[in-house]
């Protein structure tokens, strides 16, 4: 089975019973997903997922590594005040999993679409597959959520985007 809808809302939470995260995902269709993420899962796609990030028009390849750091940082700043993560999950949905619960992700793809968007693709141990195009600032979102989840889940994972500490080094005079 293969699902590509619009994206229109994603949730995360922890389940400490089965010491996973339980990804929302709901699409314009009003079909929702609910996919458990194991922490090695996260650990692993997170790698792929900072690197979506990272290929940005709007960060020069000839700039010195500490500088690209900062300027992610910056954007993912921005995305995620930019973004209102309080809205309630729509209740209207058609829950595809309600018969299983929600399913194992084994594998993921995290594809660039263009300049703005990214490709991500979730296949299940049941076989499903779900794919989803997403947008920068959405993507910098799911990262934050991801990033709350794992450490309200105490993971311990090393999970950062850019370097915000290169913004303004301690110590130093910036004005």
């Amino acid at each position: 089975m293969s699902t590509t809808s619009g994206l229109h809302q994603i949730g995360l939470t922890y389940d400490p019973v089965q010491d996973r995260l339980v990804l929302r995902i709901s699409s314009t269709d009003k079909s929702e997903w609910r996919l458990a993420l194991t922490r090695r899962f996260v650990s692993l796609l997170w790698k792929s997922l900072v690197g979506a990030l990272e290929k940005n028009p709007d960060i020069r390849d000839d700039l010195m590594p500490k500088i690209k750091e900062a300027m992610l940082a910056m954007q993912h700043q921005a995305a995620v005040e930019s973004t209102d993560t309080s809205k309630a999950f729509a209740d209207d949905n058609r829950d595809l999993t309600s018969d299983t619960g929600p399913q194992l992700v084994v594998s993921a793809r995290v594809a660039p679409k263009g300049d703005t968007h990214t490709e991500l693709y979730f296949r299940t141990a049941a076989g499903t597959d779900i794919r989803f195009v997403i947008d920068k600032t959405r993507l910098h979102a799911f990262c934050h959520l991801l990033v709350k989840s794992a450490v309200n889940a105490e993971w311990n994972l090393p999970m950062t985007i850019g370097d915000a500490a290169a913004l303004a080094p301690a110590g130093e005079r910036v004005h």
